[in-house]
């Protein structure tokens, strides 16, 4: 009886079941992808994440359907970008490289992201991205070619572009798992794991120098969206980070 209860169990589908894509650099890993030189060293060498993100994509495991990593690096690293994810406890089920460094970054994304999404024709989506390179603009195509099927797009402002309607930034994994608890998509507990990663990281694992900071959060970001005490924890955080950084660059 256990068994065929257990069975029954793992048959019931899952009320929140989606699926997660999310880029590799800047994105997840820190990497500083707008600068080529340190790019490169570090597309090879850091083992650097953004604090927060590998918690989130592990929250995800009991609501998504799949995880797929899609970068633009080359095949040539894919061992190391599994060895990334392995170490950082992020199980996924597909990472997608880009084999031909010579096709723009707009259409071999588009093109992936519209092969993994037939691959799950009934399954809607959650897309997470930066705005170094062409992620916001992927996104908006994919959620145009594919309506209904994009929950939400979520975009790091390292550059702080202007992002297109219906994109959610998020200066911290906090934003995101913030919205996705509020979308009843993600465990109250899996936010509040994401909160204490990011009260206790480094600074340059938080905010590091290359990524656009602010000295005062605006409203437009889901963690000053609620008074909640521990969001506002999260907010004082990054701002301070954010306001020693600039102290230090008059102080040199």
């Amino acid at each position: 009886m256990r068994a065929i209860l257990l069975l029954a169990a793992l048959l019931v589908p899952r009320a929140h079941a989606y699926v997660v894509l999310t880029d590799l650099d800047d994105t997840l890993k820190i990497t500083n992808a707008a600068y080529n030189a340190t790019a490169a060293w570090n597309g090879l060498f850091s083992t650097r994440v953004f604090a927060g993100m590998p918690v989130y994509l592990r929250g995800t495991e009991n609501e998504r359907e799949a995880l797929y990593v899609l970068s633009g690096s080359p095949t040539l690293i894919r061992g190391r970008i599994k060895q990334l994810l392995r170490e950082n406890r992020v199980a996924y089920d597909g990472l997608v490289l880009r084999a031909n460094l010579g096709e723009p970054a707009l259409s071999y994304k588009t093109r992936e992201i519209a092969r993994l999404m037939a691959a799950h024709p009934d399954t809607q989506w959650i897309l997470i991205g930066d705005d170094v390179d062409s992620d916001p603009e992927v996104y908006a195509e994919i959620a145009r070619r594919h309506p209904g099927r994009v929950l939400a797009i979520y975009i790091r402002p390292v550059r702080r572009r202007a992002l297109l309607p219906g994109q959610i930034p998020y200066l911290t994994a906090f934003d995101i798992a913030l919205s996705e608890e509020r979308a009843d998509r993600l465990h109250a507990g899996v936010t509040r794991e994401v909160a204490v990663e990011l009260m206790d990281a480094p600074a340059s694992r938080v905010m590091p120098s290359f990524v656009w900071c602010p000295t005062a959060i605006g409203p437009e970001f889901p963690t000053t969206q609620t008074i909640d005490p521990v969001a506002t924890g999260i907010e004082n955080r990054v701002e301070g980070i954010c306001r020693s950084r600039r102290s230090d660059k008059v102080t040199l």
